[in-house]
């Protein structure tokens, strides 16, 4: 098994037509493979290349893709697999975070205007003479 693996080898291994749409799909993970310390540049010309560990993954990537996904789609459920972010809130989460989002702002009306806070304007501030 090879220490890396180029583009050229990637789009070999996950079945796709060129170099070009293998390079596209480790920009996709570009950021997870490079924080795992999966993605290589090779010299002199500084090649991208991907390490075992990292093929996998792109492998992952691309079983979702071969399943009807969008790469983004893809990236977004591997990211979540991995807990490398959190998952979506529920529609019940949401709910609930809009209407105690709703009791804040009402709050923050109150506090911004309190019942007195006209007659004290009234009683501060001059009359201006007409």
């Amino acid at each position: 098994m090879p220490d890396s693996y180029t583009l050229d080898d990637l789009a070999g291994i996950l079945g796709v037509k060129n170099k070009n749409a293998a390079r596209n799909r480790v920009n996709t993970l570009k950021d997870l493979l490079a924080s795992r310390g999966h993605l290589l540049y090779l010299q002199p010309n500084n090649a991208q290349a991907v390490t075992p560990e990292g093929v996998e993954l792109m492998k992952r990537l691309q079983e979702r893709m071969d399943g009807g996904q969008s790469s983004q789609q893809a990236r977004s459920e591997l990211l979540i697999e991995l807990k490398e972010v959190e998952p979506p809130p529920s529609p019940s989460r949401l709910k609930l975070i809009e209407r105690r989002m709703d009791e804040l702002e009402m709050r923050l009306n109150v506090l911004e205007k309190p019942p007195w806070y006209e007659r004290f304007l009234r009683r501060a501030l001059p009359r201006s003479e007409e």
